[in-house]
């Protein structure tokens, strides 16, 4: 496995964010087909490496992009029948 933004602790841009989650992606890709993840209690190099990937990009998310909240539209009550 070849670690990139290894020496990141934030990130900046979005192409940089772009870039981090293709590489969760592919780290998840490697993974699995390796078996790394074939235990839900694993702890390696790949869970690690996802999970601080994927905190910078949960923080990029949290202070750059704004997200359009989702609107519930009520329906008209509908009567099911079973037969």
């Amino acid at each position: 496995m070849q670690k990139i933004f290894e020496n990141v602790s934030e990130l900046t841009t979005r192409k940089d964010y772009d870039i981090a989650l293709a590489y969760v992606k592919n780290l998840i890709t490697e993974a699995s087909l390796n078996g790394a993840l074939a235990v839900p209690e694993a702890d390696n190099d790949y869970v690690r490496e996802i999970g601080r990937i994927g905190h910078l990009c949960a923080a990029y998310e949290d202070t750059y992009i704004d997200f359009e909240h989702l609107t519930v539209r009520k329906r008209s009550p509908q009567v099911l029948e079973y037969a």
